[in-house]
């Protein structure tokens, strides 16, 4: 076969990871249907101890103005706030047709490990959701839309990993994805076990696809290399190429492993 046909028979199971992803994450968004966040600035949801609540907002108020400056909808609002994390601000909502002024002290907003310089302001609130059904393009572009954040967010997963932002000891494999997959089966029914199932699609097809010896991509990358110096490689090089691979991946196999063991007997 031609480097183009190697390529893309090497890739296959990489590709069907991720359609896979995006199949199920089509059939869940046309099922469940869509939330669209209202426009207004007015709160739906209250997180217990957080200090809009603290404060004595309720759901159903709508915020009017943050440190004197007018809001008139929700991404404003979300603006100001997300701008001043721990900082003192000063609202104004309406409640019951009644006007209210009160100040708090903003949270920060918890990062990933690797965003720990970028700091959102928040004050626990959430807008108010309008459920409709999702029609049949729409579910599939959605698919195609989760699969990429997935993916994305996985991406620098890997990224932080890598640079020792996030500890080795955050991976989990077998046994962790085994006990992930039964609680989540048990406490959201088949629907959050496909959302789970299309998560996991989207790491195995990430991490297959990295040049990595023993891996998908490791054998994608031979390929090549083959095809730019217009022959194969030695037999000896290739066999030395996939029995290092293969040892990184026991050695991470292991490393895994134990971390899965660990946290079980934690």
């Amino acid at each position: 076969k031609n480097t183009l046909q190697k390529t893309w028979i090497m890739s296959a199971g990489v590709i069907m990871n991720f359609i896979l992803s995006i199949l199920l994450f089509s059939y869940l968004t046309y099922y469940s249907g869509i939330n669209d966040p209202d426009p207004q600035a007015i709160i739906g949801h209250l997180i217990p101890d957080y200090p809009a609540e603290i404060l004595g907002m309720e759901v159903g108020d709508q915020i009017i103005s943050i440190n004197g400056n007018k809001i008139s909808n929700w991404e404003e609002m979300t603006s100001e706030i997300h701008s001043r994390p721990d900082e003192l601000i000063k609202l104004s909502w309406e409640s019951e047709g009644m006007l209210f002024d009160g100040s708090l002290r903003t949270k920060i907003a918890e990062q990933l490990p690797w965003n720990n310089e970028i700091k959102q302001g928040m004050i626990g609130i959430a807008p108010i959701y309008h459920h409709r059904d999702a029609k049949f393009i729409e579910s599939f572009s959605n698919g195609f839309i989760q699969t990429y954040h997935w993916l994305k967010l996985t991406c620098r997963s890997l990224i932080a990993l890598m640079t020792g932002d996030v500890s080795m000891k955050e991976m989990a494999g077998p046994i962790m994805i085994a006990k992930m997959a039964g609680e989540t089966a048990s406490a959201g029914g088949i629907m959050a076990l496909l959302g789970l199932m299309a998560i996991i699609s989207v790491n195995l097809g990430l991490i297959n696809i990295l040049p990595i010896p023993g891996l998908d991509g490791g054998h994608v990358l031979i390929a090549i290399i083959e095809g730019v110096i217009q022959k194969e490689l030695p037999i000896k090089i290739r066999l030395g190429i996939q029995q290092v691979g293969m040892l990184l991946l026991l050695i991470l196999f292991f490393t895994i492993m134990f971390n899965d063991v660990q946290r079980l007997m934690q």
